[in-house]
This record gives C-alpha cells, sequence and structure tokens, in this order.
C-alpha cells in the first residue's frame, strides 16, 4: 500500500517535472459553465450492414437531433469488417457525420483501417487507409457536426505529429478525451511497430488528459475509444499499458471517471478496474459499452454536477432499429 501512494506520487511529480502542457480548447460559455447539468450522446459500431443500416443511421440521427445533446460521439467502427475501406466510402460518412445539427466527435475502429488489408474489405495497406481516415476525418481542429465545437488535437502538441484522432476538449466543468485504441487486439500481431508507436502515444495522451483535469480542477474525466479493453481473447500486452495508466492515474485524481467504449455490441454499465491497495473494485470508474452491430441505438449520459453520481448513463432505443 505504502509503495503504491509512492508511486502515484512519483506519477504526478513526473508529470509535472515534465513540464508536459495541455492547453486547453477555446471554450464558449456553454462549455465553462459547470453548474447546470447537460447530457450527450454516444454509440458505435454502425453502420454494419448494408445499405439497410444508412437508413437506421439516419433514424439514430434524427433521434440525436431531437434531443439536441451538448455533442455525440461515435467510438468507431464505421463499416463492418468485411465491408470495403474506399475513400468513397470514408466520404459518405462524413456526410453523415456533418448532417449532425449539433458536434460529432469520432474516434477510430479497427473495421475502419486495421482490417482494410482483408481481400473483401478491398486489400489494401492498412497504414496507407489510417492515412486517409486521418485526412478526411481529423484534420481540422474541431469536430464535425452543424454545430462544432473545439478540440485540442495530440498532433498539436511535442513527440506525437501523427495522432490528430487522440482530442480532447471541456464541457461542464468536466474534461473529455478520445483515445485511439481499436478492437481486437490493438492491431498488436498485424503491425507491431505501428501499434507500439500509437500505444506510447495514447499512454502520454491519458497522462496529459489527467494532469490537464487536475490542473483545471474538473469535476471528472470521461475517456473515449473503440475498444473493449477489459476484454480476456485479445493478449494481454493490447492493453496492459493503457490500463495501467488509467488505474494509477484515477486513483490519484480521485473523482469519477466514467470509460465508454464499443466493440462488444452489447449494451452494459459495469466497474472494471480495481484498486491497487484494496484489491476492491474502484467505484469512481464507472464503464459503459455501447449497442452496436444489430442493435443501432444510442446511450445518453446526462452529467450532474455536484451530485453523488456525476455520469447517470440511460440507453435511447430507437424503434425498428434492430435487425437480429
Amino acid at each position: 500500500m505504502r509503495q503504491t501512494r509512492r508511486y502515484l506520487a512519483i506519477f504526478w511529480l513526473a508529470i509535472a517535472g515534465a513540464g508536459l502542457s495541455l492547453a486547453p480548447a477555446c471554450l464558449s460559455s456553454a462549455q465553462e459553465a459547470g453548474e447546470a447539468d447537460f447530457n450527450f450522446i454516444v454509440f458505435g459500431d454502425m453502420p454494419y450492414r448494408m445499405p439497410g443500416d444508412l437508413k437506421r443511421l439516419e433514424n439514430l440521427i434524427a433521434l440525436v437531433n431531437a434531443e439536441e445533446p451538448a455533442f455525440s460521439v461515435h467510438v468507431g467502427d464505421v463499416k463492418s469488417g468485411l465491408a470495403n475501406c474506399s475513400t468513397d466510402y470514408y466520404l459518405t460518412i462524413r456526410s453523415y457525420f456533418d448532417s449532425f445539427d449539433g458536434a460529432l466527435i469520432y474516434t477510430p475502429g479497427d473495421n475502419d483501417w486495421a482490417d482494410c488489408d482483408r481481400i473483401l474489405a478491398g486489400g489494401y495497406d492498412t497504414r496507407e487507409r489510417l492515412a486517409e481516415l486521418r485526412r478526411i476525418f481529423f484534420s481540422e481542429s474541431s469536430s464535425m457536426g452543424g454545430t462544432p465545437i473545439s478540440l485540442t488535437r495530440q498532433a498539436k502538441g511535442d513527440g506525437h505529429p501523427d495522432m490528430p484522432e487522440n482530442a480532447i476538449w471541456d464541457y461542464g466543468g468536466i474534461t473529455f478525451a478520445t483515445i485511439h485504441m481499436v478492437g481486437y487486439d490493438n492491431n498488436l500481431t498485424d503491425d507491431r511497430k505501428e501499434f507500439e508507436a500509437r500505444n506510447a502515444a495514447d499512454i502520454a495522451w491519458i497522462e496529459e488528459t489527467f494532469q490537464h483535469a487536475v490542473e483545471n480542477s474538473r469535476a471528472g474525466i470521461v475517456l473515449l475509444f473503440h475498444a473493449d479493453i477489459f476484454s480476456t481473447g485479445a493478449p494481454k500486452e493490447s492493453f496492459a499499458g493503457p490500463i495501467a495508466a488509467i488505474t494509477a492515474a484515477a486513483e490519484a485524481f480521485g473523482r469519477p471517471v466514467l470509460l465508454i467504449n464499443g466493440d462488444s455490441h452489447i449494451y452494459g454499465i459495469d466497474n472494471p478496474i480495481r484498486r491497487s491497495d484494496t484489491g476492491r473494485r474502484n467505484r469512481n470508474i464507472k464503464r459503459v459499452i455501447v449497442f452496436g452491430n444489430a442493435r443501432m441505438h444510442a446511450v445518453m449520459v446526462t452529467v450532474k454536477p455536484g451530485t453523488p453520481d456525476l455520469f447517470s448513463v440511460n440507453p435511447l432505443i430507437i424503434e425498428n432499429n434492430n435487425t437480429d
């Protein structure tokens, strides 16, 4: 226990000593306000089943627009693993993202680039597809959607110029960040060199996100990514580093942390991380798995500043959007 406390203290001292800084994006007064409740909506792993899922995606967009959330996030996989990874398809999805009335943020999944070397997916070079994905979806310093919000991208900082998809923003006294971790194994077995570079960037981004939240006295943190990092199927190395970084930083932070991922396709809520000192589940860290694939529904998160349950989570079921 004494060693754990010493490690956490060293963790934060190392960050401060390294002089890491994360300049916040330009925020509106609504984004800065931390007293009022607000909602945001998350979904992912869609559209998979073409062409019918495009209509179901339109149903989801209509629902989101009617709810008028502060912003929405797609947590990865804008296609099935066997659908073609063409630039035309990327542009089609970009047009759907821009049809949201509010802000839309996106973080990639494995189907979007890492699996594009499959013959049925087009037999592409996966690094080339990742570069194209970055060009189409992540070349601006703001979100997509009809009312974009400003984002700070990791590529604008020092050390990781090739990671524009990792983004951070503040809203209502909460720090939000996207982390580019993809299922099934984070591209480890297919391209270890690519994995190692991105994994190092992700760990650095997690640490900088927590540092930013501490320095700005944020009430909580939300991390959004594609992979089910707690799945037992992937090699341990795939997500060991990010899980360790989240575990240590969240314990030092001591305030609510919400993890949101896709990949598994079945909606659920749990507390997947155990405290290093007691071995008990850390109730400050809540995880939400969004719907996906045949269940094209969304999840609404209500942020309630000043309450014991900072993050309240509820499914948004869309009529006729099940395909199984």
